[in-house]
């Protein structure tokens, strides 16, 4: 279990160390970029099954195809939200952010 104070102490660990040098600037971002990437990974896992079994009940036509819904949106949100870490990873990782 990630902590939810674990975001805060590492953004305002990047914050005190914007007068450090490049590279430890660089290190603490991609500390960062980690720390969201795990948070929103562990979201996306812990409603996949949830989605599986309401997708399950909706085949049944036991209902649910609302929360479906949701959870599909959420779901590619979430798949969204992890391409655009990696991306970002990749920007501070080559210098260019």
């Amino acid at each position: 279990v990630i902590s939810r104070q674990a975001p805060t102490a590492f953004h305002e660990l990047a914050s005190s160390a914007a007068d450090a040098d490049p590279a430890a600037v660089r290190s603490v971002r991609l500390q960062w970029l980690r720390v969201q990437e795990d948070f929103t990974r562990a979201e996306a896992e812990a409603l996949q099954p949830r989605a599986d079994a309401m997708r399950e009940r909706a085949r049944r036509g036991d209902g649910g195809g609302l929360a479906l819904e949701e959870m599909s949106l959420r779901l590619r949100q979430l798949s969204m939200r992890l391409a655009s870490l990696k991306e970002e990873k990749r920007l501070v990782k080559r210098g260019l952010l």
